[in-house]
Formats: structure tokens, sequence, C-alpha cells
């Protein structure tokens, strides 16, 4: 019985809708603020740190001989140095990377072993996690079964193109340490995953990164590994709306042995 993936999926389901709105949102004040359909995709994309830094337009020229530029962009403009207007006021928003969207959905309190609680998004992570650790049925999971059962974070987000947390992320990864404390025998895997756009090695060397980054913070020998899978695992075309390569974008956690 495959039950992990039936948790993981109601947890996608339930935030697709609101990614979506969030995302052509987002998209619509990119246009706005007067970039080019191209250049706010590559803003909102999430596909690694060269596709979110590279840019455009009046001195790109310039800017383009630059070797950090050359390096880094394959010679168009770099976000550090040479940022056209219109893509910085796009940039000022929170644009959603890797699943960061938020979810509108209710919340519940969870009692967990040594008598912490917590109040956590219902079907979200932190409860679907519990769930499936405390079934019966756990202790004889296969770890080929766990690797098919990943959670999405949905409160975790990162500095537009890098792998520095944002302090919204505090929430959520505070549970998961809450979590691993009160069951001191779970063992976690963390995971980082792009969409088909940009470069792969730069896709890969993001969510490495931002994995990391999140193993990091929970600083605890419950976390066994975090691995970065760029665009491996993508199932939506590169040539798709942004919208629809959303779901693409995310870090998760899995259970290992």
């Amino acid at each position: 019985m495959v039950i992990a993936p039936t948790l993981s999926g109601m947890f996608h389901d339930q935030i697709q809708e609101s990614r979506i709105q969030k995302l052509g949102t987002m998209m619509a004040a990119c246009k706005t603020a007067g970039c080019t359909e191209e250049q706010c995709g590559s803003i909102m994309s999430g596909a690694g740190a060269t596709e979110m830094a590279c840019c455009t337009g009046d001195k790109a020229a310039s800017c383009a001989e630059s070797e950090e530029c050359k390096a880094t962009c394959g010679g168009t403009c770099d976000k550090a140095t040479c940022d056209k207007p219109c893509c910085a006021s796009a940039r000022e928003n929170t644009i959603p990377t890797n699943d960061t969207v938020r979810a509108e959905a209710s919340s519940v309190s969870l009692s967990l072993p040594n008598s912490t609680n917590l109040k956590v998004e219902k079907d979200g992570m932190e409860e679907s996690l519990i769930k499936m650790f405390s079934a019966p049925e756990f202790a004889s999971y296969s770890e080929e079964l766990l690797k098919k059962s990943w959670f999405d974070f949905n409160k975790v987000n990162f500095e537009t193109g890098s792998a520095t947390l944002t302090a919204d992320s505090k929430t959520q990864l505070d549970n998961l340490t809450a979590i691993l404390k009160a069951y001191p025998t779970m063992k976690i895997k963390i995971g980082g995953y792009t969409d088909k756009t940009g470069k792969e090695d730069s896709n890969v060397k993001l969510s490495t990164e931002r994995a990391n980054a999140i193993k990091t913070y929970l600083n605890s020998a419950q976390v066994v590994s975090a691995e970065g899978y760029g665009s491996k695992y993508a199932t939506v075309a590169a040539t798709a709306s942004d919208e629809e390569r959303a779901k693409d974008r995310k870090m998760s956690v899995r259970f290992t042995k």
C-alpha cells in the first residue's frame, strides 16, 4: 500500500490553485513595471542563480565585457552590476521560487510526544510527516518507497536567485526542528528542485545550495543528507508558461532509513 504519495499529493493539490493565482498576479506586475515577457519569466523562474541574475538593458554592452558577467551570464547583463530598472522594480515584490507560494488554508494544533504544541497548516507538510511517521506500518516501509514519498515546503522562501533564506522561512523550519526533537528516531533528507528553464549546471548548483541551506538551519544529525536535483524530475516543458512550470520548482523533505 503506497500511502505516502497520497499524503504528499493532498498537500500539492491544496496549494496549486493559490500558486497559479499568485504567479499570475506577479507576472502582471512585472509587465506593468516595464519588463518584457521574457525578462519577467527569467526573474520569476527560480531556475538558477545565473538565469535570475541576467537581464539585458541599456548597459548590457559594457557589463557584458566583465569577466564575472561572462562567467555567470554567458555574456549577458549581470544583476549585480547592470540591472534594468524595470527588473529591479519587479524583484522588490516577493517573487515565489521553488515552491515558496503560501497557500490559504486552515490550521490545526499538533501535540507532540514531548508535550510541545505546534500550530500548523491542516494537511500541510508538518502534519503529513507526523501522520506517516506515526503509522503502524511505517517501520515496514522500504527505502525505495520512501524515495517516492516527498512532502513539499510551502512556507520556505529564498532571496531571488540565491540560497539565502528569508526571515519568513523561520516558522516552518522551526516547526520541523521541533518535530525532529519530538521524534528522535526520525531521519530525513532535504531535496531541491527546479523547472527546465536555464542551464542545468546552474539549476543543480542552486537547488543543491538551497537544500544545504535548509540542512544547515535545521542543524540536526537527524537530517541525514541534502541534495539538489536541478530539473531532473521536472515534468513541464521549458516552453510552457511560468504558471505551468511553477509546480516543478520546490523544496521538499522525505524520510530515510
